[in-house]
C-alpha cells in the first residue's frame, strides 16, 4: 500500500507508522498542551507526514523508520544552522519524544 500525494501519485513506500491527524493532534496535546489547536495535512512525503499548526507552525511526523534518525539530527542541528543561513529553514521550536502510550515510539517536532 502507498500514500497518495496532492497531485495523487502512489509512489511513495508504504508507511511503517500509522501517522493520522488524530495521532499528532495527540501528541501535540499531551506534550506540548500550550500550542494545542486545529491540525491541517499538508503533506504525506516518502518520510514525514507534515500537519500545519495554526498559521507559523508544522508538526512533522516520521512515517518510516529511516527518517527517525534524520528528525533527530534535525533538532540537533538546525536550531543552530538556521541563525547562520542566508534562507529561511523550517526550524524546529519544540521537540516531541517518543509516545508509545500513544503508539508512537518515534521523535516528531514542531517546526517553523
Amino acid at each position: 500500500m502507498t500514500l497518495r500525494d496532492a497531485q495523487g501519485a502512489t509512489d511513495a513506500p508504504p508507511p511503517d507508522f500509522h501517522v493520522d491527524a488524530r495521532l499528532a493532534a495527540r501528541l501535540v496535546s499531551s506534550q506540548h498542551p500550550d500550542l494545542a489547536g486545529p491540525l491541517t495535512l499538508a503533506a504525506n512525503g516518502w518520510d514525514n507526514v507534515i500537519f500545519r499548526l495554526g498559521d507559523d507552525l508544522a508538526v512533522r511526523l516520521p512515517r518510516r523508520s529511516l527518517a527517525v534518525r534524520l528528525i533527530e539530527h534535525e533538532q540537533r542541528w538546525l536550531p543552530a544552522l538556521a541563525a547562520r543561513l542566508p534562507v529561511s529553514v523550517p526550524t524546529p521550536v519544540r521537540s516531541g519524544h517518543r509516545a508509545p502510550e500513544l503508539g508512537y515510539d518515534v521523535p516528531w517536532s514542531t517546526v517553523t
